[in-house]
């Protein structure tokens, strides 16, 4: 098993250890006063990743460590985990800062790391979900990363499928998932929606909504998703002229968002129920969550798009803001 891993993670992770334990390297080489584990010199190599320790040597200063192999080998693949997650979180945060060509940058050295393991289902998933949306984002090719979240979907939720290019809304619904999941079945119905299958994203919306709504869901990822869903959704229906659908779903997405102290939407939720208001006639609610919306963002210092929304209410709605 230990051949799965990396010299260097090997290397960090009983480094790691003896330090936490605060044992020089004299110490855990010697097993006794009369035997040596491996010398001083050896276990810097092994430390710093030049070299494989043998199976015996390492059981030796695992005793030393006073640490089971098992745990051992959960240590490293944990920390590879946790390293990687680390640097997806940091391409993660320039995607949703429109930074689209620092996120390939970042992308393209994390693929060289070792601990980028993508035999990993989970972290194969990973990026194939910021290649997906390299693709559409800088390429403009949205049916090659169309193609490229339904590999990655199937990864790890092969049975939501109904055939390789067509998911089961019902079997979603029904079902809770990881973030990255959300996120890939997310950005497939975005997807939809640029190539015109309107229908077929607020279905997977539906869906996706009615999952996350789910108590079986956890707090954290409804926090980390359901935002962005509620968000997009109401997008998606104001396109469909489901304006009820869009109240309902705004103010879902109002309510979440205050309870849970997240603001980086509320400005554009507060649009699209103006958008709303403003379809059923009420001209003077709708001027005032308009109003709001466009101060919103003000406040947030999101100046362009506060700007943007007056200049389209005053085009598409005739209103001062």
């Amino acid at each position: 098993m230990i051949g799965m891993y990396s010299n260097k993670r090997i290397g960090a992770a009983l480094k790691k250890l003896r330090k936490e334990k605060n044992l020089s390297q004299k110490a855990i080489t010697k097993a006794n006063t009369l035997e040596e584990i491996c010398s001083i010199k050896t276990l810097q190599r092994i430390e710093s990743g030049k070299t494989m320790p043998h199976q015996h040597t390492l059981n030796a200063l695992l005793i030393m460590l006073n640490i089971s192999y098992e745990e051992f080998i959960a240590l490293v693949h944990d920390g590879g985990m946790s390293q990687f997650n680390e640097d997806f979180e940091r391409i993660w945060d320039a995607g949703i800062a429109h930074k689209f060509e620092e996120e390939a940058v970042l992308l393209a050295e994390l693929k060289t790391k070792d601990y980028c393991d993508t035999t990993n289902p989970v972290i194969a998933q990973a990026v194939l979900l910021i290649e997906g949306i390299l693709l559409r984002r800088l390429d403009k090719n949205h049916v090659k990363s169309l193609q490229t979240f339904y590999s990655a979907l199937v990864l790890t939720k092969p049975k939501i499928f109904v055939s390789p290019n067509t998911l089961d809304c019902e079997k979603i619904a029904n079902q809770t998932f990881s973030v990255n999941e959300y996120h890939v079945m997310k950005v497939i119905a975005i997807v939809h929606v640029a190539l015109g299958k309107l229908d077929i994203a607020a279905q997977i919306y539906r869906a996706l909504v009615s999952s996350l709504e789910n108590s079986k869901t956890s707090y954290n990822v409804r926090k980390k998703v359901l935002p962005g869903i509620y968000y997009n959704f109401s997008n998606t229906l104001i396109r469909l002229d489901i304006f009820e659908e869009v109240l309902t779903v705004t103010e879902k997405g109002l309510d979440f968002c205050q309870q849970a102290n997240i603001h980086t939407l509320t400005g554009s939720l507060l649009a699209n129920k103006a958008s709303a208001l403003f379809h059923f006639g009420q001209l003077e609610e709708a001027t005032f969550f308009f109003r709001k919306a466009h101060q919103t963002h003000l406040a947030q210092g999101y100046t362009a798009r506060a700007e943007e929304i007056k200049a389209n209410v005053k085009t598409y709605y005739n209103i001062e803001i």
